[in-house]
């Protein structure tokens, strides 16, 4: 529905509203103030990080692309469990998208969750949709996590997974360092004020990779790694090995293969690189 009424505003109205700006100001009056600023001319920068799109509740399932052909793409929420991000990608990919939020969200790291566990629960959401494979997922950083247990459970059970996407998702050998509270992450407040929430998020999610063990060649099945080539200043503690090809799932996934854009990590959903993440989606799905 979403994709519909940004498409019937750049068709009627003559202004190019970005999915990323609908999802981030989802209200009638909102838009309205954007379709004005479209039409005097102002636009929003494409070079935003990919924390500049987020909008919505976290734990919100987006579907897009609705009317598009199967198959369906279901997609898995990053660090900060919005599925929003992925917004700016969605009118360049062909085929319906299935992405969803963390339920979880802002709630401290408890012993008993799992990538495992968390896996679990988002293959039986997938189900819900689609009862059977091939299936078709993909994720970005913490999603390309999610979406290889998935992949691998899904595997397991003897069910047909297409194509797993993994979006800079680096295998880690070392626990992740927790988070602290910076100036750069001020914007977050614009989404959510809740500053411990957001903390408690990010180091949730680090805990939780940190303590996963994945074992070795266990995802025979095709995959693609899209591999961001720039390493931001403030991003090289927490992506040591840039070098390494396959961000270190090669021994993880022996069929992996890669392809990469030029942006950091946390660009590779801006207003600008989305719609190139989106056209390589589509000619990934294309090469299945």
């Amino acid at each position: 529905m979403a994709t519909l009424v940004v498409n019937a505003i750049r068709r009627e109205l003559g202004v190019n509203l970005s999915m990323s700006e609908f999802y981030r100001e989802p209200t009638v009056k909102a838009i309205a103030s954007l379709v004005t600023a479209g039409k005097n001319g102002k636009t929003t920068s494409s070079t935003t990080s990919f924390y500049d799109g987020i909008a919505g509740v976290p734990s919100t399932t987006i579907m897009a692309n609705e009317d598009g052909p199967a198959p369906t793409i279901f997609m898995f929420p990053e660090v900060t469990g919005f599925a929003s991000v992925y917004a700016t990608a969605f009118e360049n990919i062909q085929h319906r998208v299935v992405v969803f939020g963390d339920e979880n969200w802002g709630k401290p790291f408890e012993e008993r969750e799992s990538i495992q566990d968390l896996a679990r629960d988002y293959l039986q959401k997938v189900r819900a949709i689609q009862q059977s494979g091939p299936y078709h997922l993909a994720g970005w950083s913490f999603g390309g996590y999610l979406a290889f247990e998935v992949a691998r459970q899904m595997q397991e059970a003897g069910e047909d997974v297409a194509i797993l996407m993994m979006f800079d998702s680096y295998v880690y050998h070392e626990p992740l360092r927790m988070v602290e509270w910076t100036d750069d992450l001020h914007h977050l407040l614009q989404v959510n004020d809740d500053k411990p929430a957001w903390i408690a998020q990010f180091n949730r999610v680090r805990t939780l990779i940190s303590k996963y063990e994945g074992p070795k060649e266990s995802y025979r099945g095709k995959a693609v790694l899209v591999k961001a080539l720039r390493i931001a200043k403030e991003d090289a503690e927490d992506y040591p090995h840039p070098e390494n090809p396959y961000n270190g799932w090669r021994e993880y996934i022996p069929r992996i293969e890669r392809r990469s854009i030029e942006a950091t990590h946390r660009t590779m959903f801006s207003l600008q690189n989305g719609q190139k993440m989106g056209k390589m989606i589509s000619e990934i799905m294309m090469s299945i």
